[in-house]
């Protein structure tokens, strides 16, 4: 490198530290404070926002805006309903394995009963799936090959 290459880089970083650089983006903290009350009960209490009228992200960051989340958070907090959940969850309790394995089968045997097709129209009052049923000739549904009663052979 050069001396006047040297001169140059040493002249651009003393101008590039005479600017006057906006501070960098804070990151506010919007945790859910959850907390006993006299009464002992457990209260789930929302973060402050802050005020959306100012600027207070610098745009040079690449940081999103501060009050991003807050919202999120403070819903959370007034729609609980056991707010000592979020410090712990509650304890599994047993579930019935039939409605799994039910669920499952009919997964299995191609017997799902699909979704609505919101673009064919229902006249006949029977709710129209995209999912082939069972007597429909799908897979899984027996049809096709196989004996059949009465052929005579």
């Amino acid at each position: 490198m050069s001396f006047t290459s040297r001169i140059a880089s040493v002249l651009a970083l003393t101008a590039l530290a005479a600017c006057d650089l906006p501070p960098p983006t804070t990151v506010p903290n919007y945790t859910v404070k959850v907390n006993q009350n006299a009464q002992g009960q457990w209260v789930a209490v929302p973060p402050d926002c802050l005020d959306w009228t100012q600027n207070t992200a610098s745009d040079f960051d690449n940081m999103p805006m501060p009050q991003f989340g807050c919202a999120t958070a403070r819903n959370l907090a007034m729609m609980v309903d056991h707010p000592h959940d979020l410090l712990q969850g509650r304890p599994t309790e047993l579930a019935r394995g039939t409605v799994a394995a039910a669920s499952i089968n009919s997964y299995d045997s191609n017997q799902t009963r699909g979704l609505i097709d919101p673009f064919t129209p229902n006249t006949s009052g029977i709710a129209v799936t995209t999912a082939p049923s069972a007597s429909s000739g799908g897979a899984g549904s027996g049809s096709g090959s196989g004996s059949s009663s009465g052929s005579g052979h």
